[in-house]
């Protein structure tokens, strides 16, 4: 992902979890963040489906669990 992708990506988190630290991208993940839950996981989904213009397949979602994976995941769809 190039910088504008990834900061497009920050703020989907952003907006989902608005109260979150999010400084540290390699902490962001469901172990350190007790709000992320599967119904913000869906929530997360959706913002950054509508953000990117992508469809991001089922078989991804039970691995949407850090920002990291999220971002490696996305790669390859954009």
């Amino acid at each position: 992902m190039n910088d504008s992708q990834k900061y497009r990506l920050i703020n989907c988190f952003k907006l989902v979890f608005p109260k979150a630290n999010l400084s540290d991208t390699a902490l962001i993940s469901t172990a350190s963040m007790p709000e992320w839950d599967s119904l913000a996981t869906l929530s997360l989904i959706s913002v950054i489906e509508e953000d990117f213009d992508v469809s991001i397949p089922e078989d991804f979602y039970e691995e949407f669990f850090s920002y990291d994976l999220i971002e490696d995941r996305l790669s390859g769809l954009v």
